[in-house]
């Protein structure tokens, strides 16, 4: 499995999720991605990866998570 791969399936999971949240959307992704991949090429194979994202559309939701934390208000 690639850096990428792992990270994807690490935030389609609901890792770059708040506590709360309900689903998974496009901007979750991107963001989590953005920084995870970067860092752990670095980490692990001393090298450079940048995901780069062309993202030129509102922000939707791709998943739904099956649990979540509801915060208290």
């Amino acid at each position: 499995m690639s850096i990428y791969t792992y990270h994807l399936i690490e935030a389609l999971k609901g890792k770059a999720n708040k506590i709360g949240d309900k689903s998974i959307k496009v901007s979750h992704l991107m963001g989590y991605l953005s920084t995870k991949v970067p860092e752990s090429a670095r980490k692990l194979c001393k090298a450079e990866q940048n995901p780069y994202f062309d993202f030129k559309t509102e922000d939707f939701p791709i998943a739904l998570l099956k649990k979540y934390e509801v915060v208290d208000e």
